[in-house]
């Protein structure tokens, strides 16, 4: 008996705990700063859910060691993603937020400046994942194709083995056309990156470029960042539909919750 008055106890203390969270969550005077928290929780799922299976692929493609260390290599790029994404939309939605308050209004430059600041202090460093993030945009691939990426090297590689391209190409007389342009698509932009940096590094040894004196990538990363995040924001019809849904997961869904399941634990509210 006491064992069930207990139980009824602590299940009447989660319900008034659940209420207060979700009264709390629907008070406007908390709209901004609670939009910045679930910016938060949107930029970690999202970089764990596209770099963990990018890493996956690559770690067991192409690198030596044991699965010890291959998994604690899939570990650490998944943590570092996850972690520099979430920081982004965090630092971006704070700034944004507080010079719209400051000014009394939004401002397309709001959202240029507040990208690149956030540009500048979480993918300023030039290491792998930051130069990959960046580089992307720049040949306005989606972050998400860093999965795609694995992908079309696993098939390209199994082709030559296992006949993969006639495999997919007899699926369905739409769906192949789609599927090459695709593939074909994003690997002519990915070399595309490669080139320009390539073309870059040439025309500094070759005198056409001064040398720089510093690593010009924090400022490279700052300009990517803030001019794809205003093109987002005010022309999101030049971007491509995949990068166009997966930046309204990070910087527009936060914007939006009815309670704490579709706050903190879904995106979107569970339809059945």
């Amino acid at each position: 008996m006491e064992s069930l008055r207990r139980t009824m106890a602590s299940s009447g203390l989660f319900e008034t705990l659940l209420f207060t969270v979700n009264t709390l969550l629907k008070k406007d005077k908390y709209k901004t700063a609670l939009a910045v928290v679930k910016g938060f929780r949107n930029g970690a799922v999202y970089g764990a859910k596209i770099r963990a299976p990018h890493a996956l692929v690559m770690t067991f493609l192409f690198r030596n060691g044991s699965l010890r260390e291959k998994l604690q290599a899939i570990a650490q790029a998944t943590y570092t993603h996850s972690r520099n994404l979430a920081s982004f939309v965090f630092t971006y939605k704070v700034l944004q937020s507080l010079q719209q308050l400051v000014q009394g209004k939004q401002l397309q430059s709001h959202s240029f400046l507040a990208a690149c600041v956030g540009g500048w202090l979480v993918f300023g460093e030039n290491n792998n994942i930051n130069s990959q993030l960046t580089v992307f945009f720049v040949t306005f691939e989606e972050k998400c194709d860093l999965m795609k990426m694995s992908l079309i090297i696993i098939c390209f590689i199994s082709s030559h083995l296992s006949g993969c391209i006639r495999t997919l190409y007899n699926i369905e007389s739409g769906f192949e056309k789609h599927l090459y342009f695709s593939i074909y698509f994003q690997i002519n932009m990915y070399l595309l990156s490669r080139i320009l940096f390539g073309l870059s590094r040439l025309a500094v040894e070759k005198g056409i470029l001064p040398q720089p004196r510093k690593d010009p990538f924090p400022l490279f990363a700052t300009l990517v960042w803030g001019i794809v995040l205003w093109l987002f924001e005010y022309h999101p019809h030049t971007l491509q539909p995949s990068l166009q849904s997966s930046m309204n997961y990070l910087y527009h869904d936060s914007n939006t919750w009815h309670d704490i399941t579709d706050f903190l634990i879904y995106n979107k509210p569970k339809t059945h």
